[in-house]
């Protein structure tokens, strides 16, 4: 799980180097005095690059907000579908996509299920059984069906 505030670690490591760099280079500059420039010059570039690298995981992690699924962060949809929910306090379980654009049916860790259609300004959200009047949803497994009411335990026999 991604924390809001993470640290990169190579960032700190890079940044560590660098300073560590300069002193050495002041320290050894004293008996060879061509190192202190080099050293210094090297130490703060890779200083700067360290402060880069902490610049570019801070961004990182404002577009990929903290949520508890397993997620690709690859997909900044999803990631907008888990903000929606991080902002609505809702721990989610999963995020699957649907065979429309845009539209996700997430699983909550308390065991609920919604749609969201994310294509508009506001998020419209609908249950798994609006979703599949509308063929938005397939039926999972059998089991659900039965969970539901569409097919009866008879039904279910005949049809495994």
């Amino acid at each position: 799980m991604q924390h809001l505030y993470q640290k990169n670690t190579t960032a700190t490591v890079m940044q560590w180097a660098g300073i560590i760099i300069i002193v050495l280079s002041v320290l050894f500059g004293i008996l060879f005095y061509p190192l202190i420039p080099i050293g210094v010059i090297g130490g703060l570039l890779l200083m700067g690059l360290g402060e880069a690298i902490g610049l570019l995981q801070g961004i990182y992690n404002r577009l990929n907000p903290d949520f508890d699924a397993e997620v690709d962060t690859n997909d900044p949809q999803k990631n907008a579908v888990a903000g929606i929910y991080k902002k609505l306090g809702k721990k989610l379980l999963s995020i699957e996509e649907t065979k429309l654009r845009f539209h996700y049916l997430v699983k909550m860790v308390d065991g609920k299920k919604e749609v969201v259609n994310i294509a508009y300004f506001e998020p419209r959200f609908m249950t798994v059984d609006e979703a599949i009047e509308q063929g938005i949803v397939d039926i999972l497994s059998i089991n659900e069906a039965v969970e539901k009411g569409i097919i009866s335990d008879d039904e279910k026999v005949d049809n495994a």
